[in-house]
């Protein structure tokens, strides 16, 4: 039933369709409260009533869990993302290192080279 209503209006509508319900039985508990008149129908409209009010509370919650739902896992991909950045972060800061490492151990080689071709009078 949740997904069917939720298939059929945005979850954030239902919530405030169900707020609206709330809002609409409280005012009119409240109103049979202070009627100095007593009807026949005060049973039925205090019933009638207080199903407004289930009914707007339990909308409202099939509104909110899919909203929870929907933002749990954006949450969950987001972190995932997270991880996987900061993983090619941690490689790309390593290769960087071992790339650093390599070239400085390049510039030793080729001043060693350097060294090697010039005639032993002139150096230094």
């Amino acid at each position: 039933m949740k997904r069917l209503m939720v298939s059929w209006v945005s979850a954030e509508l239902l919530e405030k369709i169900g707020l609206w319900l709330i809002i609409v039985g409280l005012i009119g508990e409240a109103a049979l409260v202070f009627s100095w008149f007593e009807t026949n129908s005060e049973k039925s409209l205090t019933f009638i009533f207080t199903v407004t009010i289930a009914a707007g509370v339990w909308i409202e919650n099939v509104g909110a869990s899919d909203i929870s739902s929907k933002k749990d896992a954006l949450i969950a991909e987001a972190n995932e993302r997270s991880a996987d950045a900061e993983l090619r972060a941690a490689t790309a800061s390593r290769e960087a290192g071992i790339a650093r490492k390599g070239a400085a151990s390049a510039e030793l080689r080729l001043e060693k080279f350097r060294r090697s071709l010039t005639p032993p009078r002139q150096r230094r």
